[in-house]
């Protein structure tokens, strides 16, 4: 007789699954620009820093608009001074209501030349729109940048990140909004859920793009970083468990050995062709093949064949 280990295949229901390689995004995520030419003046920033949001990355040149902006100024306040002399003196009817209506429109154009020279100034003051870290730059002061550079990017900081992957036609039809996926990023998985899928599906490939959320993500989790995505879809298959040495592979099929009692003397062993499923840590699910409550060989397998006691 040969020693063995014999379990008893507990019952068991799973889902259907797939794997994809995801991609890491940022919540928010931009590439800072220059709207308009001059040369750099100072820059706060650093390659790498965190920033939070209103804060000064980058400051173009602006001392002749500062001077334009002071001559406005100056114009404005005799605009607005004419003005208000033209006003009374048109309670007394000394002035016609055409040179009231011209000393109105003189003090207006002298307040939109104002504001158009400060928002010139602004856009000469590159700020960070939302907390986020700073990417890789190499420009400097008194360099001079033509409208439209690209200086660098800025990838948001906040209490999650999506995670993009592509699902196959079939699987995507049958997964749903609020469905939990599973990150695989290191040793321990990490629990993330289905946010968005995309309108269509890819004309090429047929596969249709989805979003996941992940709530809380570890620091070494970086935008752009590639994950391994595994989902679960369909409804649920009933079978069993077994653990994995019981299994047998062969050009016939997957098999595994059950313990057959008689009568009279020992138990014997009997070669059950099954249909295997998903791994479930050391246990692999059993489709087809086994019922609950079957005695099954699961260590020493390899020493018996069919007939064995």
């Amino acid at each position: 007789p040969e020693s063995v280990w014999i379990i008893t295949a507990r019952p068991e229901q799973v889902r259907k699954s797939t794997t994809a390689i995801g991609t890491v995004l940022a919540p928010q995520s931009v590439v800072l620009q220059n709207e308009l030419t001059g040369t750099i003046r100072s820059i706060p920033m650093q390659s790498g820093s965190l920033v939070e949001a209103g804060e000064l990355l980058l400051e173009l040149d602006s001392s002749v608009e500062q001077a334009q902006l002071q001559s406005a100024l100056a114009a404005e306040r005799i605009a607005e001074s004419t003005y208000k002399r033209t006003r009374q003196a048109s309670v007394a009817n000394a002035v016609t209501q055409l040179e009231l209506e011209q000393a109105d429109a003189i003090r207006s154009q002298a307040s939109a030349e104002v504001a158009r020279l400060q928002a010139i100034i602004a856009k000469k003051r590159l700020t960070a729109p939302f907390k986020s870290r700073v990417g890789m730059f190499n420009y400097h002061i008194g360099q001079y940048l033509p409208e439209g550079t690209t200086i660098t990017t800025l990838q948001g900081v906040d209490s999650f990140v999506y995670i993009d992957f592509a699902l196959p036609q079939q699987v995507a039809d049958e997964v749903n909004l609020g469905e939990a996926v599973t990150l695989r990023i290191g040793e321990a998985p990490l629990s993330a859920q289905v946010v968005a899928m995309d309108a269509q599906a890819d004309r090429v490939t047929r596969s249709v793009n989805a979003r996941a959320r992940l709530n809380s993500p570890p620091e070494r989790l970086q935008p752009h970083d590639s994950v391994k995505v595994e989902v679960e879809y369909g409804p649920q298959i009933r079978g069993v468990a077994v653990p994995a040495s019981a299994i047998r592979q062969s050009p016939v099929g997957t098999s595994v050995f059950i313990a057959v009692n008689r009568e009279l003397g020992l138990p014997i062993a009997h070669q059950q062709m099954v249909v295997v499923g998903k791994t479930l840590g050391t246990e692999i699910f059993i489709a087809h093949g086994l019922e609950p409550g079957q005695r099954v060989i699961a260590d020493g397998s390899f020493k018996v064949h069919e007939g064995s006691q």
